[in-house]
């Protein structure tokens, strides 16, 4: 019991950790599909071992050694099981959701002409919150319309390209 200046009680939780016994915890983070789930803080388990609990057979993969999940299908949740070595034998689980990633799509016509050329954009992307079109003439523009034009004034050649993007940022 510890007491303040005001005779008020205080306390204090001391926690003393034995760095020669692994700790078997660990936080996980959900990923965006297409992307390797890692773990992002140090696992101090030498000679630990990572699987998932159960098995998966959607092609799902995890490193035995660092926990990284690679090939993991999108809307997923997935049980990662930890085990320490012997002698002191302890395990943890903790889950991880896989991510849906959008798919970007778009038609653009036409694409050919001269300027100044008017093309007309669709934008027909699939789970997408946001959008950045970069239209390769130094322009760009984060619309959400699904339809709309940008307007080439010089001749060349451009390369519209489009990202997509959820509010989980995938």
């Amino acid at each position: 019991e510890v007491r303040d200046s005001n005779d008020c009680i205080a306390m204090a939780k001391i926690t003393l950790v034995n760095p020669e016994i692994p700790d078997p915890s660990f936080k996980s983070e959900d990923f965006c599909e297409n992307e390797s789930g890692v773990l992002p803080q140090p696992v101090i388990t030498p000679g630990g071992k990572f699987s998932f609990l159960p098995p998966v057979d959607d092609g799902a993969t995890i490193d035995s050694l660092t926990g990284e999940i690679s090939n993991a299908v999108g809307g997923n949740t997935y049980t990662v099981y930890h085990e320490t070595p012997a002698p002191c034998v302890e395990n943890f689980t903790t889950t991880v959701t896989v991510l849906n990633a959008p798919q970007a799509n778009f038609e653009a016509f036409p694409i050919t002409g001269v300027p100044p050329l008017t093309v007309d954009i669709e934008n027909n992307s699939i789970g997408a919150d946001s959008y950045l079109w970069l239209f390769g003439d130094g322009q760009e523009s984060t619309t959400n319309n699904l339809n709309f034009s940008h307007v080439y004034n010089d001749f060349g050649e451009y390369s519209l390209r489009l990202f997509s993007l959820t509010d989980e940022g995938c």
